[in-house]
């Protein structure tokens, strides 16, 4: 008979994201290696519990200063997968929560919009480094960002509008405004807000969360756009570096700190906020077109202007090319096809508007760094490396799923 090793897992299962952190965990132990998991909560954690049940190792989701308390003396292998305590003294597999608020700000910039937003909660430890990210990325010529941050625990439909302190703060942000929720739960609250107080989701204001929790996301009107974070590849490298620590190796000086995977699209967000008529015009030719053989030329014909008169648009509305846009354009329905179908690749080429294979490959390696099957390879591991992926200017690299679908992005022209 296999002696296990009982291990402790002290996350919620109450939520998307430890769920799935959970879920990675498995992964990794699959059915090879003796592992028992006990899951408990946080706050039985003691050095007892841990001899009554002979644990060996543990994993867990430790926030608050108190948690340091309860490690004191532990004297077996732990990793910590929150980030909302970054300086407890534990082996992490945490958040990249820079990257968030930066991959955050270079979705509503994309998107033309001028008046920022951001809903934080002060109880979560993270919350002001994204916010920093977030308003570090949007600074680079825009104005500032609207911050407010609650320390309630609400549930969506629970409030008012006139009666919730956010209310009065949705009222003095100027204008189409692009919000950044710091999670989910607050990004369903303020959706919920703005259909109380007749503001328009996405055309007023435009709401995008994190966690990417489907669930959460589909519940609310409209339906919620999101950040997808890697949370079962948290679970699969924490669980590998627990393997370590328990073998003796020594732990890591540093974090591992992975950043987020995509912007999940969805209708709170999928606008485009532009002053100039001729340039929605233009993006709207290009998505409708770009899986043609077109070219800037044709968009300029289209437009009955000249090729340098519309790239000078595009860069002073946009701060790109039409050349850029088309590309990204097709790369975007490329990435789709490539992680929801199994078509060649030279079927994937013609799609998206190229002439053959070899076009596409030679687009993922100038914009990704990589190529076509191996995108589609990761895509489906929810693995894919942002660092990697292709941007447009104003802040930083813009993952695959960020840029709107040609098939379903409104494009409307603003008038403040």
């Amino acid at each position: 008979m296999t002696d296990l090793i009982p291990l402790l897992l002290l996350l919620p299962t109450d939520m998307g994201y430890p769920r799935a952190i959970l879920e990675g965990i498995r992964h990794f132990a699959g059915a090879d290696k003796p592992w028992r998991f006990i899951h408990a909560r946080l706050e039985l954690f003691n050095r007892q519990y841990l001899e009554d049940h002979k644990i060996r190792g543990a994993i867990g989701m430790f926030w608050q200063g108190a948690h340091v308390a309860q490690i004191a003396g532990v004297n077996i292998p732990i990793v910590n997968v929150s980030s909302g305590q970054p300086d407890i003294p534990l082996p992490q597999v945490i958040l990249d929560n820079h990257a968030i608020g930066t991959m955050a700000a270079q979705h509503f910039l994309h998107r033309g919009f001028r008046n920022f937003g951001f809903l934080g909660h002060s109880a979560s430890a993270y919350s002001p480094y994204r916010l920093a990210a977030f308003e570090s990325a949007i600074a680079a010529g825009f104005g500032p960002v609207h911050s407010y941050n609650t320390s309630a625990d609400f549930f969506p439909g629970g409030a008012t509008a006139h009666d919730d302190p956010i209310f009065t703060w949705l009222h003095s942000i100027p204008r189409p405004a692009a919000i950044f929720a710091v999670n989910d739960l607050r990004g369903r609250h303020l959706c919920d807000l703005c259909r109380q107080a007749d503001l328009r989701v996405p055309e007023d204001i435009a709401v995008l969360g994190c966690d990417n929790d489907e669930l959460m996301c589909d519940l609310t009107w409209p339906r919620l756009s999101s950040l997808e974070l890697p949370a079962k590849r948290i679970g699969f490298e924490a669980a590998s570096l627990l393997e370590r620590l328990m073998n003796g190796e020594p732990a890591p000086a540093q974090p591992l700190r992975l950043p987020p995977l995509s912007v999940v699209t969805r209708q709170s967000s999928d606008i485009m906020a532009l002053h100039d008529q001729d340039v929605a015009r233009a993006l709207n030719f290009i998505s409708a077109r770009a899986h043609e053989l077109i070219n800037v030329e044709d968009v300029a014909t289209e437009m009955d202007v000249s090729r340098r008169w519309l790239e000078h648009k595009f860069r002073r509305a946009l701060g790109r090319t039409p050349a850029d846009e088309i590309r990204c354009v097709r790369l975007e329905n490329a990435q789709k096809l490539l992680a929801s179908t199994d078509l060649p690749m030279p079927d994937i080429a013609r799609r998206v508007g190229l002439r053959d294979a070899r076009r596409l490959s030679v687009l993922f390696r100038q914009q990704l760094n990589s190529t076509p099957s191996t995108y589609r390879r990761q895509s489906r591991l929810h693995q894919y490396p942002p660092s990697t992926l292709p941007h447009r200017p104003h802040t930083a690299p813009v993952p695959a799923g960020t840029f709107p679908s040609p098939l379903s992005t409104s494009i409307f022209t603003r008038n403040n």
